[in-house]
């Protein structure tokens, strides 16, 4: 099965595992547990827009990195923040799943952010951007070790050990998105030849980026918000 497959699959299982125990539990109402599935569901539909770009040869045809904003995260992002200020009934769907599923779960979750050792590989083969597969896959597969540490530890040992885990695995994140806009808005993207930049852009890689790296921010974003808050 494909990484990005598998991670989609993975954040499915984490918010419906969730909902349903924060529903079982009363801490969950109706209104919020649709608001939590439409958000899930519009993602959903965007990384399936996302994939049908790609895998119809138009993302990675000539001309789209003049169009950044069709594939990168921009709409999940923008719908998250907006659910975040905006929407207190998915802002608090979001924190009472959280606070139903086991302390482990987040932890657990981005334990599989290890996965991006096969975008290391595949940077050292030259078949991926070095950038980007060095420089944000190297950081990543050690947060995801760190991440599967935790978990097995059984969670963290202080509030501050978990203020400084997600504000780095945020930064993590982050420094994909300016990476991967300068990338691409090079003019050898769009020379003859195949270019290793097409491979942010081929399915099911364009995943991560159109939406699955917002599903990790997220979380991130909530914890903060609960230690902080």
């Amino acid at each position: 099965m494909p990484v990005m497959i598998l991670l989609a699959a993975a954040h499915i299982g984490f918010w419906g595992f969730g909902l349903a125990l924060a529903l079982q539990g009363g801490t969950l109402g109706l209104p919020g547990a649709i608001a939590l599935a439409l958000w899930l569901g519009a993602i959903g539909f965007w990384l399936a827009y996302v994939s049908r770009l790609s895998t119809s040869g138009w993302l990675t045809g000539p001309g789209v990195a003049s169009l950044p904003w069709l594939w990168v995260p921009s709409p999940p992002v923008l719908l998250s923040l907006a659910g975040l200020f905006l929407a207190p009934v998915l802002r608090e769907a979001w924190l009472a799943v959280l606070a139903a599923l086991p302390v482990v779960a987040v932890p657990a979750l981005n334990a599989l952010r290890i996965l991006a050792m096969g975008t290391v590989i595949k940077a050292w083969r030259a078949q991926f951007p070095r950038r980007i597969g060095f420089a944000v896959g190297i950081p990543d597969t050690l947060f995801g070790l760190s991440s599967a540490f935790i978990a097995l530890s059984g969670g963290f040992e202080s509030e501050r050990l978990k203020l400084v885990w997600n504000i780095t695995g945020m930064a993590i994140l982050l420094m994909m998105i300016p990476m991967v806009f300068t990338l691409l808005r090079q003019p050898r993207l769009d020379a003859p030849g195949k270019s290793p930049a097409r491979g942010i852009l081929a399915f099911p890689m364009v995943l991560a980026p159109a939406g699955l790296a917002t599903l990790f921010a997220i979380l991130h974003v909530l914890s903060l918000y609960r230690i902080l808050g």
